[in-house]
């Protein structure tokens, strides 16, 4: 369903690997220690975990909002 949608909305830059990086993020918010992250994405390094839940930025946006909002200004 997921993959249908993407091609509908000829979404190019966005994958599974874009909601696996949001989920491990909200994860991170949520109080959620890094190391259950860290195993339930299967990394090896933790290293490899703080990339996905973007550690290092004050605030993150959703995946790939600047395509998301130039195809709503194509639509109007």
């Amino acid at each position: 369903m997921f993959g249908r949608y993407v091609r509908k909305e000829d979404l190019t830059n966005f994958g599974m690997y874009d909601l696996k990086g949001k989920g491990a993020t909200d994860m991170y918010r949520s109080g959620t220690p890094i190391e259950r992250i860290q195993h339930l994405l299967g990394h090896e390094s933790v290293t490899t975990t703080e990339i996905y839940i973007k550690a290092r930025l004050p605030d993150v946006s959703m995946p790939n909002m600047r395509e998301m909002a130039e195809k709503k200004r194509r639509l109007h």
